[in-house]
């Protein structure tokens, strides 16, 4: 299935996809926005991984009515998950997200400043 572009300049979601890209180079998955996402108990969560039997790409569901502020976070910690299968929220899982998060992180730095501190100033 062929990406989408984001249309917007400051898109949250695709400087995640970047920092993912920059620091796990070619692997794969693919990402939706859905309606609602609930465990097997029933449960509303607000991200999900999926790994098909078929050996198909990871699945990342994020739901869409989260808000957008969240969403860099949420995508950050599902893609985590791609990098360790299996591993949960353990040590291994926790070090992928750290270096994806601390990726995102340093671009929206580079790409729109300390708009906090500007706002301070």
């Amino acid at each position: 299935m062929e990406l989408l572009k984001s249309p917007f300049l400051n898109d949250p979601s695709a400087l995640v996809a970047l920092a993912f890209e920059t620091e796990y180079p070619g692997k794969e998955y693919e990402a939706i926005l859905v309606e609602k996402i609930e465990d097997t108990g029933g449960v509303e969560m607000v991200g999900c991984t999926t790994y098909p039997d078929d050996g198909s790409l990871p699945l990342i569901e994020v739901a869409a009515h989260i808000p957008a502020g969240a969403v860099p976070e949420i995508l950050a910690h599902e893609l985590a998950h791609v990098i360790t299968p299996g591993d949960d929220h353990g040590p291994e899982w926790k070090a992928a997200f750290e270096r994806i998060y601390s990726k995102y992180n340093e671009l929206a730095l580079v790409r729109f400043g300390n708009q906090e501190a500007e706002a301070q100033a």
